[in-house]
């Protein structure tokens, strides 16, 4: 009689513990369903009576304000020339520096430099050092691109830096163009994305979906988005207007890209 009330005991236990467990997990779901489904079905049902007009409602903005604006660039460059006699030579630099200086080693009798053969730009050195490095000032305030070189007996190690400023106007563009068109899945999407207003500032604006396109073949992209107007892969992702305002706008619509 004792073994049989230890042992109904036993399974009121166990039967108590089970029910307790169960009551857990019921309330953790249900907590999970209200904090999640509940409210997305609310929203759901919310939009589509009020439409996509309400802020609320919009789909997906990627980035609703950009800005493109010169930037600062910098770069260096070595050339090595060599000479046993009276030598004329000359190298090409970018138009529009900001700054540009020059660094020479060597052990030349002399070395010159003039710049777009303007006398107001020029720089000597005599009888070099070979052991010493000589720089230049700032030679950025000039308006070519070419530095003639004169050199007698000898060699002359050349370096230079130069900054300058640039917009990059059409590769800022066209990653906007990218992660729109990221955005909309790859033209799966079957909802419209205003992904971006792009605000030019101090810069020049003219873009037109050849150029773009051109952007895309040399980046070797045809296969991430299409243009087969310019023989960019087989589909037409895209569609640009001639641009050259200072506001422009990248939205997915239709399963394509549009700029204007």
């Amino acid at each position: 009689m004792l073994y049989k009330k230890t042992r109904l005991k036993g399974q009121i236990a166990l039967h108590t513990i089970f029910y307790l467990l169960l009551a857990v997990i019921t309330i953790f779901l249900l907590v999970w369903l209200f904090s999640n489904i509940i409210p997305s079905i609310s929203r759901s049902l919310y939009c589509h009576v009020l439409g996509n007009s309400n802020p609320d409602c919009k789909v997906y903005w990627v980035m609703q304000n950009t800005e493109i604006k010169p930037m600062l660039f910098s770069s260096e460059k070595m050339i090595k020339y060599t000479f046993s006699d009276i030598e004329d030579e000359f190298f090409t630099v970018r138009q529009g520096l900001s700054e540009l200086i020059l660094t020479v080693t060597g052990d030349a009798v002399f070395a010159g430099f003039d710049l777009c053969n303007d006398s107001s730009y020029e720089w000597n050195i005599s009888q070099m050092d070979s052991f010493q490095e000589y720089k230049s000032d700032d030679l950025a305030s000039f308006n070519c691109s070419v530095i003639h070189i004169h050199v007698i007996n000898g060699t002359v190690v050349i370096s230079y830096k130069m900054s300058y400023r640039d917009c990059d106007t059409a590769n800022q563009v066209l990653s906007n163009i990218l992660a729109c068109w990221e955005s909309g899945d790859y033209g799966n999407l079957n909802k419209d994305l205003l992904c971006s207003a792009i605000r030019v500032k101090a810069c020049p604006v003219a873009l037109n979906e050849k150029n773009i396109t051109e952007l895309l073949i040399t980046k070797n992209l045809c296969n991430v988005i299409e243009n087969s107007e310019y023989g960019c892969g087989t589909e037409d992702n895209l569609e640009i207007e001639n641009i050259n305002s200072e506001s422009i706008i990248v939205e997915y619509t239709n399963k394509r890209i549009r700029v204007s």
